[in-house]
């Protein structure tokens, strides 16, 4: 274990201390964007330990280059727990190479049943194609009404209040409109960094291949084949648009390095006068924004030429926001089941959302109501609720259910905006995402080397030097990717597309 821990320390953020008391231990590494600095410390965590008596040294790691699962590949003595984005290329890897146990069997040794666990409707969805559940989904919408409210994935823009008060006429739905409010901002508070977006990673930036993509309306799958955002002439347009924005250094170079804490930290202070990413994932930022009298607004995102309205997938639906493993490797599997099998259980589901009985909620008429101190706490600060309480969300990679998290909801403004923009224009497309799950794990190799390929490309158009050299290199990107096995890629869509 110390081999593995020590080939992470250069990822950590940070390992927090666990109280004792507990007697057994197990690793837990976290390739997520969600916070367990308080792990230990607040009444949630502290009484999951006492229930369990497990104890739980997280590795919070902020993985934008996707290296840690990498790194654990070639580790001896892996974490038990590995949570990251249901998503990611390397989930599918680790599977693929048989580097994490089947939980149907780690359960049936427990004495559980994934199905009775899960449901047996997510339970099936997420089983690979020899009928094995390798991770267990997190964060999961049951129907659609429910994703429709999903606090996982919330796709905005959103701008300083301050500068929409003061330009009414700011109109960011086309590249023109955009570019032009960008560098009014600039000229009116140079101070300012005039547009943020999410970190690039190394198979490129969520900002920009999935929430400008799914503004302008480009779907997941189109007549049974993957829809080509490169192949879209509105989406170029845009890339063109940010190519000139960072030319004339209206974007947060930030970005480009992969610093999320940086990015993070300049939002708290109101930095960005406009950012373009994932409102759930900066609440807390948003959060501290606001405490110091800095408000932020939703507006209206990139149109396509033919202003047709957004489409945002609601990728939470029966697959679930986040995935968690336990490595084939690892030195205490059995006690990371059961620590998993009763996070699932209804104790340990309503003990993560709402807290531990009568110390943070109380039942009345059959349902939860929270105590005073805990619910004046929550609406005057998230950020010192979740230090002292833990409850509502602050670990939503453990949550199986959202509509367990929405019990209280959040006070912050632009996430009830964020909210209501995706009752709007959220959309059911949970076929599509089911064909393009089975096409990625049908052809892992090439879909592995196309993210790659894009994340080297991504930052180089939007570094262009000018017009020319842009489509100099998406040219060659789109013959270079023929190599990697696009073609490849493509047809086990429309294959899998045909079967489903």
């Amino acid at each position: 274990m110390k081999r593995f821990i020590s080939l992470l320390l250069f990822f950590c953020m940070s390992i927090p201390i666990v109280p004792s008391g507990a007697t057994e231990k197990i690793t837990w590494l976290i390739c997520v964007p969600l916070s367990t600095k308080n792990w230990g410390n607040d009444l949630v965590s502290r009484e999951i330990i006492r229930k369990t008596g497990i104890e739980v040294e997280f590795i919070q790691v902020d993985d934008s280059q996707k290296q840690l699962l990498d790194i654990l590949m070639a580790s001896d003595t892996p974490p038990e727990l590995i949570t990251c984005a249901r998503d990611t290329y390397q989930v599918e890897q680790l599977i693929a190479q048989k580097r994490v146990w089947n939980l149907d069997v780690l359960a049936q040794e427990c004495g559980y049943s994934m199905d009775a666990l899960l449901g047996e409707k997510i339970a099936q969805i997420n089983r690979s194609g020899d009928g094995g559940l390798y991770m267990c989904p997190g964060a999961v919408c049951t129907n659609t009404e429910e994703a429709v409210t999903d606090i996982s994935f919330l796709p905005c823009l959103i701008v300083r209040s301050d500068f929409l008060h003061e330009n009414s006429r700011f109109d960011f739905t086309t590249p023109t409109g955009f570019l032009d409010a960008l560098r009014q901002i600039k000229q009116t508070d140079d101070t300012l960094i005039p547009l943020g977006l999410m970190p690039f990673t190394s198979t490129g930036c969520i900002s920009i291949d999935r929430i400008l993509r799914e503004f302008l309306g480009i779907p997941i799958i189109k007549n049974g084949v993957y829809a080509d955002p490169i192949l879209n002439a509105d989406f170029i347009k845009w890339l063109l648009m940010l190519a000139q924005a960072n030319r004339e250094e209206l974007l947060d170079e930030k970005a480009f390095i992969c610093d999320s804490s940086l990015i993070a930290e300049r939002l708290s202070a109101g930095q960005y006068a406009v950012y373009l990413g994932d409102a759930s994932q900066i609440a807390q930022p948003l959060q501290s924004a606001k405490d110091q009298g800095i408000d932020y607004s939703l507006v209206p995102g990139p149109r396509n030429q033919t202003g047709d309205p957004p489409i945002h997938a609601l990728d939470s639906l029966n697959y679930g926001r986040y995935a968690t493993l336990i490595a084939s490797d690892s030195l205490a599997p059995l006690t990371a089941m059961r620590l998993l099998a009763w996070i699932l259980e209804d104790e340990g589901q309503e003990t993560l959302t709402l807290g531990p009985k009568d110390s943070m909620w109380k039942q009345k008429n059959g349902t939860p109501s929270p105590n005073q101190a805990p619910l004046k706490l929550y609406n005057k600060s998230i950020q010192k609720y979740y230090s002292v309480y833990g409850g509502a969300g602050q670990y939503a990679m453990l949550v199986n259910s959202l509509q367990k998290i929405n019990t209280w909801g959040y006070r912050l403004d632009v996430l009830y905006q964020a909210r209501t923009y995706l009752q709007q224009f959220g959309q059911d497309l949970s076929k599509q995402r089911a064909i393009f799950f089975l096409s990625q794990r049908n052809a892992l190799s090439e879909y592995y080397l196309l993210l790659r390929r894009w994340g080297d490309v991504l930052p180089r158009l939007l570094n262009s030097s000018n017009e020319e050299s842009f489509y100099s290199i998406l040219n060659n990107y789109l013959t270079s990717r023929q190599a990697d096995g696009y073609e490849t890629f493509i047809q086990t869509i429309s294959q899998t597309a045909a079967d489903y």
